[in-house]
């Protein structure tokens, strides 16, 4: 029961969940997502700064025997309270069930977002899948899983 809620908070919290300690400066770039249904003329740029709110979330593990409805109200109160609010000057704030509310700073550099705790200089670097006006989607490596979350405005 323990590693099952060890890796919901670390899904749900994706971010201070690394052991390595680099101080990245706080920046912000656009990511330009196109999907192969889109013509290239339709393309959308698209900013991260702004409030995310938490619409689905995969562990990418088998939930434990026994422990299914546990989980699944877990990941629902996480999808209810999971907000990401990613400033322009690089700050962020995050709210999760599972943690209490964590202002960090955070770069985006291509597709990888490295976010970073200023007080542990503890951090995170997650990928970003897709980008676009109304939709974020973050994966995470954890061991053998692959957390993904997505995120709409």
């Amino acid at each position: 029961m323990k590693k099952a809620i060890f890796m919901m908070a670390v899904a749900g919290a994706f971010v201070f969940n690394a052991c390595k300690s680099d101080t990245a400066k706080a920046t912000e770039e656009t990511t330009t997502t196109t999907t192969a249904a889109e013509p290239a003329a339709e393309t959308e740029t698209a900013s991260i700064v702004g409030t995310w709110k938490m619409s689905d979330v995969d562990l990418g593990m088998e939930v434990p025997k026994g422990k299914e409805k546990v989980i699944e109200d877990m990941k629902k109160q996480m999808i209810a309270e999971t907000v990401y609010t990613f400033n322009e000057d690089g700050s962020m704030t995050y709210k999760n069930p599972m943690v209490e509310p964590i202002s960090a700073t955070y770069t985006l550099n291509g597709s990888q977002l490295t976010v970073t705790n200023p007080t542990t200089k503890k951090t995170d670097t997650m990928t970003v899948d897709e980008l676009s006006a109304n939709k974020l989607v973050l994966s995470s490596q954890q061991g053998n899983h692959k957390a993904v979350m997505t995120f709409t405005k």
